[in-house]
């Protein structure tokens, strides 16, 4: 079995800490668990956001939206999508839904934002003292048929966050840290004579 033969992304590295099991049946054996609704909603207004002007004009928004990155620490290979991101002033804002209240001290805390500010500096050399970031919460409610929506009205929760380049190389530790545990469980279930696709 090949090693780095898939990149690395937040939401295995977030799946991988919150469930192992579940990380493995989506990763190593390729099963597509059905999406949850918040999951569906978030990509929802992700499109609309990206797509419709009109949509919510009161949330920010920046020239570019999904913007891919791609790149190495290490031997690892990484990617990723920033939710919107502007390259000629160096700013990014992530978009964020749900039920669980941000706040500075959460959106400081935020991996996934390390992540990208990290791969920004691998991929295009911009420091992460010089990236305008910010983290968007729309806040949402469950309704009484079991949907979920936004919570009307719609007031965008603007969090600024800053990450320093020890703070990027840090995560990077995490990365090498993670991506080795993921390996050594993939051998291990090989090992018990569960045959794992190539992750």
């Amino acid at each position: 079995m090949k090693k780095n033969s898939r990149h690395l992304s937040w939401s295995s590295i977030s799946q991988w800490e919150y469930d192992k099991e579940a990380w493995a049946r989506k990763y190593i054996d390729g099963i597509k668990e059905e999406p949850s609704k918040e999951m569906i909603l978030g990509k929802e207004i992700g499109e609309r956001l990206a797509s419709d002007p009109a949509y919510l004009p009161q949330v920010p928004r920046l020239p570019v939206f999904e913007q891919e990155l791609s790149a190495k620490f290490g031997n690892i290979p990484l990617i990723g999508y920033i939710d919107s991101y502007c390259p000629r002033t160096c700013r990014v804002k992530e978009y964020k839904t749900g039920k669980r209240a941000w706040d500075k001290k959460r959106a400081d805390k935020h991996g996934q934002i390390s992540m990208y500010l990290l791969m920004l500096f691998l991929q295009f050399q911009v420091k992460p003292e010089n990236v305008d970031c910010e983290l968007v919460w729309l806040s949402t409610e469950e309704r009484g048929d079991f949907s979920i929506a936004l919570i009307e009205p719609v007031v965008p929760q603007i969090f600024k966050t800053k990450r320093t380049m020890t703070d990027i190389l840090k995560f990077g530790m995490k990365i090498k840290s993670v991506h080795k545990e993921m390996q050594e469980f993939i051998h291990s279930r090989a090992c018990n004579k569960v045959s794992p696709q190539v992750y």
